[in-house]
């Protein structure tokens, strides 16, 4: 019982959020004892539970509307008429499971553990991979509408922590791109890839072998060169331009 109010708590505080949150209205009148527990223990206290319903607030960005029936003043905690509900004892579930697996590799640090936090990054459904995002708006509205998505993106998002806004994701979405057999639109995210990320040897090498294989041989050597003069070690730019001057193949796709 110890042991599973600690991980509560862990989630319930995940990164300190607990605090941040004020209580609201229906939390103001959550009952002293409880009932229709499939998960939480029986005997849980209103502290124990207002610490963990507030853990869950926090990290989907939600209320208690969210998962109960009724608005404040009038709510039916003991409902399963919604789904969310429903789903939340399933989550619960899977990361205790997932925790309790965690535990086996020998770990007796508490908050090294999986939160709700640790997905939902305060949304009420996970994010999607930055790279999934773009590589869509890419694919259905052109390159530089997902360039254009990823500076706003980043400028609205940055503090959340909801997405991974390193090179990256871009990249990793011209990826996506070639796989789904659009070169044209892969090329043009990572132009605008090496121009956000002007300094990145990575972006500049990855950009001049894609201009290689388009077959501009001057435009990638000048980029893979721009991409060695920032480092010089650069693995990707050395061998993609060994390829350009006939000293070596493709790699596979």
């Amino acid at each position: 019982m110890r042991r599973f109010f600690a991980r509560a708590f862990v989630c319930a505080a995940s990164a300190g959020l607990i605090t941040a949150v004020a209580p609201s209205p229906a939390s103001a009148q959550m009952p002293d004892k409880f009932e229709n527990l499939e998960v939480l223990p029986e005997d849980i206290s209103k502290e124990q539970m207002t610490a963990i319903m507030q853990g869950f607030s926090s990290s989907l960005g939600v209320r208690c509307t969210f998962c109960h029936v009724g608005e404040p003043p009038k709510m039916d905690f003991m409902s399963d008429d919604k789904d969310e509900k429903k789903a939340a004892r399933l989550m619960w579930k899977m990361v205790e499971s997932i925790n309790k697996d965690v535990a086996q590799l020998g770990s007796t640090d508490e908050e090294a553990q999986v939160t709700c936090y640790t997905c939902h990054r305060g949304a009420e459904h996970p994010p999607q991979a930055l790279s999934s995002v773009l590589a869509h708006t890419a694919s259905t509205k052109g390159a530089q509408a997902a360039v254009d998505q990823y500076s706003k993106l980043k400028e609205d998002k940055l503090e959340a922590g909801q997405y991974d806004f390193r090179v990256q994701s871009l990249t990793s979405a011209a990826g996506q791109l070639r796989r789904q057999n659009k070169p044209e639109e892969a090329l043009a995210l990572l132009k605008g890839t090496a121009s956000l990320f002007p300094k990145s040897a990575d972006a500049a090498a990855m950009y001049g072998a894609a201009l290689a294989e388009n077959g501009d041989k001057a435009a990638a050597e000048a980029e893979l060169m721009r991409a060695l003069q920032l480092d010089p070690n650069n693995r990707m730019a050395k061998g993609a331009l060994d390829r350009l001057k006939g000293g070596g193949q493709a790699p596979p796709r």
